[in-house]
């Protein structure tokens, strides 16, 4: 049985492994070498394995006969194609095209398009700096701070060294500032990103975005219990569509209306002061409702806990870690520093867990009185769901009329659809037909002005495996979304003429 597994297994092995072998030492000398590699490690196999089965080493000989035949036929084939025109250059390393990069790079900024990252844009790199300037010095949300660098950073190391939250050798920087070019809104616009992938307050950003997580966690399981005891929802956050289509199988569809709506510049409208008040709130209900003295992150994931760590924290003490890190919001651009007075960075680790957390405050508030002044409300507020700033609320004229009596002034909520009947969320496309909520695929990208590069080309340099694996993890998706087979047979079929 196990010589047959070998038998089947090693020839297909070769393929992959001989021109791994000659790849570096081209020529025939090295096919020798290879298939002397082969004959050897077949040997002390042999050998190993006779031992293991306490036989005799020639009762292996049949097999690796036959093995090193496959072997010879594949040496040959593959010698014959494989010649020093199909080893790759490097073509990078040719002076004409390092030099045609460099003075592309001195004239133009190289970014990917927003909801489109496969799409490349070229941007003339003063016009790229002017956007930047405007955004730094002419809105409130930025102050030009005049502080070195050096100081603030040498200032970050030390209280996360404090905190055991010491970032990495190479993490010693502040965050950069860039924007992308939103092409599919009209006039087009921008999408401004602090990139905090390795700055100073990355280790305390991702310690956040697990407790804080974990303080979300919470609360929806506490919801839970009040939808179950109520029949009102008052966790509106969905982590997927999937959450969606399965509520829309038990809401009644007599009369029934839908409408989305979306945040306005969400992450950098945000009050310094009404966030920290709300997490503050929050965090103290939290640890208040589960009778737990400590949260304690460890690596990625957090848990509740009344014991002693150097990573675990109390209330207060996440708190205040909470209230330094939203205090020590800054972006460097051509070494200047500049302080984020409004709004939290969207390329913080924790920033989508603060957003959701902050506007769930609100939400929370609002329908925890309408359960104790009107609960016939608060049951038609229950079929409303957000994810993070993509908001659908179906079967409820009130909700547009008490948008001021949910969130802040400052948050800008709009609607975005123009039918009651028909309504996109996240990646569905719900329409009510014949009082049937009939759903389909949907990608906003698909109304972009520009054609899309969505998918890998089977002809591009990746392998097999991934560009099929992403065909069919698509069709799933189909499969799940789609309503009725037309509709899944429409959208599998551009695929396939996309791939």
């Amino acid at each position: 049985m196990f010589i047959g597994l070998l038998y089947s297994l090693i020839p297909r092995m070769i393929p992959c492994a001989l021109p791994r072998m000659a790849r570096k030492l081209y020529g025939v000398e090295n096919w020798v070498t290879a298939l002397k590699m082969c004959k050897e490690g077949l040997r002390k196999y042999k050998i190993t394995r006779a031992r293991r089965e306490n036989v005799s080493t020639s009762v292996f000989s049949e097999w690796e006969n036959a093995v090193l035949k496959k072997i010879n036929d594949r040496i040959s084939k593959l010698s014959k194609s494989y010649t020093k025109s199909s080893v790759a250059k490097k073509t990078l390393t040719c002076p004409k095209i390092k030099k045609f990069l460099a003075d592309l790079h001195d004239k133009y900024v190289i970014a990917p398009a927003d909801k489109a990252s496969n799409n490349i844009i070229f941007i003339c790199k003063s016009y790229y700096r002017q956007i930047i300037n405007e955004e730094l010095g002419s809105t409130s949300t930025y102050a030009k701070c005049t502080v070195e660098p050096q100081q603030l950073i040498r200032k970050h190391i030390d209280f996360l060294k404090l905190e055991n939250l010491e970032p990495k050798p190479d993490w010693c920087n502040l965050p950069s500032f860039y924007w992308m070019p939103k092409l599919h809104k009209n006039p087009y616009s921008y999408r401004f990103i602090a990139a905090s992938h390795k700055c100073t307050t990355k280790p305390l950003s991702r310690f956040l975005n697990s407790a804080l997580r974990l303080i979300l966690k919470h609360f929806r399981e506490y919801c839970l219990g009040i939808y179950r005891n109520t029949g009102v929802n008052a966790f509106w956050i969905v982590e997927n569509s999937l959450e969606v289509l399965d509520s829309l199988r038990s809401i009644p569809t007599r009369k029934a209306q839908l409408a989305s709506f979306d945040f306005s510049t969400l992450y950098t409208a945000i009050p310094h002061n009404l966030l920290k008040d709300k997490i503050t709130n929050l965090i103290h209900s939290a640890y208040t409702c589960r009778k737990s003295q400590y949260i304690e992150v460890c690596q990625d994931k957090a848990f509740w806990s009344n014991n002693v760590s150097n990573k675990a924290v109390t209330a207060v003490h996440l708190v205040e870690l909470f209230n330094y890190l939203i205090d020590n919001i800054y972006v460097c651009v051509d070494g200047s520093v500049f302080k984020q007075c409004v709004g939290i960075p969207m390329g913080t680790d924790c920033a989508p867990v603060v957003a959701n957390l902050f506007l769930f405050a609100y939400e929370y508030e609002f329908m925890k009185g309408l359960l104790k002044d009107n609960i016939t409300l608060a049951i038609k507020f229950s079929n409303t769901y957000r994810y993070i700033d993509d908001l659908l609320c179906i079967n409820n004229k009130d909700f547009e009329l008490s948008i001021s009596d949910i969130y802040p002034k400052e948050l800008i909520l709009k609607k975005t659809n123009t039918s009651p009947k028909k309504s996109p969320f996240l990646d569905l496309d719900i329409t009510i037909t014949n009082n049937q909520f009939i759903t389909k695929v949907y990608d906003k990208r698909e109304d972009f002005n520009f054609d899309i590069v969505n998918f890998p080309h089977l002809d591009s340099n990746i392998p097999n495996t991934p560009a099929y694996g992403v065909f069919i993890s698509q069709l799933i998706r189909y499969s799940r979304i789609c309503s009725d087979f037309s509709s899944f047979q429409a959208k599998s079929l551009q695929l396939c003429s996309r791939l």
